[in-house]
């Protein structure tokens, strides 16, 4: 179950990109971090989508498209992410299960 689930490009924690799950808004949403602050840069409903996410993250050079259980596709541009750090995190007691990392070359 997710509960504000986020998953985060990481350039030296001044800034970088950031999507996520938002239940109390009914959303997956997306940011841009700039030196310490997130300005809003998408959003699209959950609409059908409650409990327990399966999510896949698939990577193209500079789009980011996030899977949510087979029913939605959440893209979003996130420029200079390729051969970045990236995170995920939680708040709220949620839990994370079966986290898979695949590479192409």
């Amino acid at each position: 179950t997710f509960n504000n689930r986020t998953m985060r490009q990481d350039q030296e924690g001044n800034s970088g990109f950031k999507i996520s799950f938002e239940p109390s808004a009914n959303r997956i949403a997306s940011y841009v971090l700039s030196n310490g602050s997130e300005d809003f840069a998408n959003a699209y409903p959950l609409t059908g989508i409650s409990g327990t996410y399966e999510v896949t993250v698939q990577m193209s050079n500079d789009v980011c498209v996030v899977y949510v259980n087979d029913k939605i596709a959440f893209s979003n541009r996130v420029y200079d992410v390729v051969n970045r750090k990236w995170s995920i995190f939680g708040t709220s007691g949620g839990s994370f299960n079966n986290i898979k990392i695949l590479c192409e070359t």
